[in-house]
């Protein structure tokens, strides 16, 4: 996740009834993480089609 995709879920977030706090992951390469950031992904993937219909 580069540095604009995270500024720019930071500010819609901020936008929301419930902001919650964001970062950029730090550990990218282990190889425990790499199924849980993929699960991840396709979870806020989905989230994000499903509140766009």
């Amino acid at each position: 996740m580069g540095p604009a995709l995270v500024e720019g879920l930071r500010a819609a977030t901020a936008r929301t009834l419930r902001p919650v706090g964001l970062r950029a992951a730090t550990v990218t390469t282990d190889p425990v993480l790499t199924g849980v950031r993929a699960e991840a992904l396709a979870g806020l993937r989905a989230a994000v089609t499903a509140a766009a219909l």
